[in-house]
């Protein structure tokens, strides 16, 4: 092999930008002897080829002696050495042949030297794998430097699941410690723990005052010091927003962040007599909303909302593009409960009973043929797929263009993984020989809570994450109180499923949730508008086109069709001015606490002085004076305006 081989033939014209610039990075690290080299790219963007293209470059001139792939999953670790694929690349990127070919090797069992047994190039295998024989495959990075006189590159995808001093990110520093090369790729450069990816750069951003409180022997201990806070720098990355943002060819999906709220009961947690009524949507406490989460999506009358909802979307989708498909995402089985799979089999029993004729297949970790399953939906097979929370990462299936959250669970990794699931652009042109066969568009099904739109935001705007380490010191213990001491905490109970207040889409369009009917109406009679218009753009589009369209009347219905408008209630206007006063008051409440901290009776001037500046603020911002009490506004649409003001301050907007 020549060992001056730079691009030998490459066609770079057909690499994305950012593909090319990920390549180059790792082969240039490669070539300079670095031991880890930690790349960013958004889902989607073709992170298999650049392992492809950057490792064959590197065996072609001699600087490695072979790719190893390190993944999640068997599906994953399977999708990696897929012939045609491999094809494909070869005859894209105009790849140099190795002399028999380029052979690959999936390692379903413990690997034994001599390792690879049929001497393949390329090979694939779980993280899982790696771990447990990890000692074996130190040893073989060992003898591959005596016998080429070079290591291995061991790309490790999905990177961020292995941190500094977890089992995986454990064994992928071992491996570079034997002297193998590491490439780290990844969507998500941050953990759900905020630990440290091993290989990648940190740059300390702040450092903080921090408290917390740890279970001891004798009670509750309180630890003080400092957090310091620590941005995760990758040596290439490429945006989401920088995705979103190609036009040709388009490389990402445009998303409908679809919400539906919750109606609760809030019920006292000593005698259980309802205490109020609100929504999910303006739930503000973080335990509240997760609780919320936990138990009340399994609900029946929840699921069965939400799989109407599904099937809505999915209905206009399938006309004009036959065999789009949809995922559904659960909660994982309870402990303590008999209920092996229960949410995924009561959401596949009313999708079935809605929808008959739909194929519903469940793949979980409890399914002894969920690979297989999983396979078969990749090629083509089924029309919804049921997983919980590790069954979406890195599954790649054009097709899918509907997602269902009903998954408690809500870090900022676990949600880039599902939404991400059907990002992928959709090209039924090279099928039907139609060039508006292209589908640009999905949609995101999810409960309307805070937590979740919080990440929505993050999510569409690029922000990275970071990384914290704690310097604390022991302060003082609290006793434990008693079972008896102990005050039951209220619970929220689901009663019912409404439209949200706002949809949102990833290019940051937001309209009322009152004109979702009129977009649903017109994409059941022009269905191919759902290939590239999301319903937010649809409705904008509209507008600027002069249509009169999904103005919300005062009632909160879309007034574009009188006959779907039922006749008016009877409006009690001081119960609804009443009501808002006191949305406004513990809203504004909230913000304080933000500025102010918590109430202090001993001083309380600092929370007072951030409540009256919150409130004349938001005042300000819907045209009344700062001098009249809340009590004297009697506008109902202003002090609407300024209840949706706060809730998107407290959200972050």
């Amino acid at each position: 092999m020549p060992s001056d081989y730079d691009n030998g033939g490459l066609n770079l014209e057909a690499l994305r930008i950012g593909q090319r610039g990920a390549v180059s990075t790792i082969v240039n690290r490669v070539r300079e002897r670095e031991p880890y080299t930690a790349i960013v790219l958004p889902t989607r963007y073709g992170k298999t080829d650049v392992m492809r293209v950057a490792g064959m470059q590197l065996l072609y001139s001699g600087h490695i002696s072979r790719a190893l792939i390190l993944v999640p999953n068997r599906v994953l670790a399977r999708q990696c050495l897929l012939r045609h694929k491999w094809d494909e690349a070869v005859n894209r990127y105009g790849l140099p042949d190795l002399p028999g070919g380029i052979s690959t090797y999936f390692a379903e069992r413990a690997p034994r030297l001599p390792f690879p047994p049929q001497n393949a190039a390329f090979v694939a295998m779980t993280i899982q794998m790696a771990s447990q024989n990890v000692s074996d495959l130190t040893h073989w990075v060992k003898e591959e430097r005596k016998r080429y006189g070079v290591p291995p590159l061991i790309f490790v995808d999905e990177s961020h699941t292995g941190k500094d001093d977890n089992t995986w990110g454990t064994c992928v520093k071992k491996l570079a410690d034997a002297g193998a090369f590491v490439a780290l790729l990844t969507a998500t450069p941050y953990r759900s723990d905020e630990g440290f990816i091993h290989g990648f750069q940190i740059d300390r951003i702040s450092t903080e005052p921090y408290k917390t409180w740890r279970h001891g022997v004798n009670g509750v201990d309180l630890f003080e010091g400092k957090r310091h806070i620590y941005r995760l720098v990758p040596h290439y990355s490429v945006s989401f927003q920088e995705a979103w943002a190609a036009d040709n060819p388009p490389l990402l999906c445009k998303i409908t962040r679809r919400p539906f709220d919750i109606v609760l009961e809030r019920l006292h947690g000593e005698t259980g007599d309802k205490v109020e009524e609100r929504t999910l949507s303006l739930l503000g406490n973080e335990s509240d909303v997760r609780a919320v989460l936990t138990n009340e999506l399994r609900k029946h009358h929840v699921i069965r909302k939400a799989c109407e909802i599904l099937l809505e979307e999915l209905r206009p989708r399938r006309e004009d593009a036959p065999g789009s498909a949809a995922i559904v995402f659960v909660g994982n089985d309870r402990q303590g409960f008999d209920e092996d799979n229960r949410h995924a089999l009561d959401v596949q029993s009313e999708l079935k009973r809605l929808a008959p004729q739909l194929q519903v297949y469940i793949a979980t970790s409890t399914d002894a043929n969920a690979d297989n399953t999983i396979e078969g939906f990749c090629n083509g097979q089924g029309d919804v797929l049921i997983v919980k929370q590790m069954g979406g990462v890195g599954l790649d299936v054009d097709r899918l263009k509907v997602c269902l959250d009903l998954s408690n669970i809500r870090t900022q990794t676990s949600f880039i993984q599902r939404l991400t699931r059907i990002c992928t652009i959709w090209d039924r042109s090279k099928v039907t020989g139609n060039p508006w066969h292209i589908v640009r568009t999905a949609t995101y099904i999810t409960p309307d809570d805070v937590i979740g739109e919080g990440l929505f935001n993050k999510f569409i705007r690029d922000e990275g994450g970071v990384a914290t380490e704690e310097d604390v010191q022991y302060a003082m213990t609290l006793e434990s109180r008693t079972n008896s001491d102990a005050r039951r905490p209220d619970v929220f109970e689901a009663k019912g499923v409404i439209e949200p207040e706002t949809v949102q889409d990833s290019d940051q369009l937001e309209v009322s949730g009152s004109t979702l009917p009129t977009a649903e109406r017109i994409l059941n009679v022009f269905p191919e508008l759902s290939n590239t218009r999301t319903k937010p753009g649809l409705i904008i589009g509209l507008r600027e086109a002069g249509f009169d369209v999904g103005r919300p009347d005062l009632n909160g219905k879309d007034n574009t069709d009188s006959k779907s408008v039922p006749p008016p209630k009877i409006r009690n206007i001081n119960e609804e001015l009443d009501e808002l006063r006191r949305d406004l008051n513990r809203l504004v409440g909230l913000l304080a606490q933000r500025t102010g901290g918590k109430y202090n009776p001993k001083n309380p001037i600092p929370y007072v002085s951030a409540r009256k500046e919150a409130f004349n603020r938001h005042k300000r911002s819907v045209g009344i004076s700062t001098v009249v009490e809340l009590a004297d506004i009697t506008d109902l649409e202003a002090l609407m305006q300024m209840r949706q003001n706060m809730q998107r301050e407290l959200r972050g907007n």
